[in-house]
């Protein structure tokens, strides 16, 4: 997979904004990770409930196959992350 240069730049500014401390908290198999993909499930439950599933996204093909998108994005990130921890 190819890695966007931007989403790189902005990750690494995450890296030294967060200063992570005790990083093996947060690597796979840990409750960090755990978390994560908890986090993941109940935005993705969320957005489909009052995104996906609002009636002007539902009217508009262009706005319902973009809502659609980024929710299969998640469920993509939510099998990513749960494939490795």
């Amino acid at each position: 997979m190819l890695i966007d240069p931007d989403h790189e730049e902005r990750r690494h500014d995450l890296l030294c904004e967060l200063e992570i401390e005790e990083p093996e908290r947060w690597v796979p198999g840990s409750f960090g990770c755990h978390e994560l993909l908890d986090r993941i499930h109940i935005v993705g439950n969320q957005f489909e409930s009052i995104i996906v599933r609002h009636p002007s996204c539902v009217l508009k093909p262009e706005w319902f196959s973009a809502a659609c998108q980024i929710l299969d994005q998640m469920e993509e990130l939510y099998q990513k992350v749960g494939a490795e921890h």
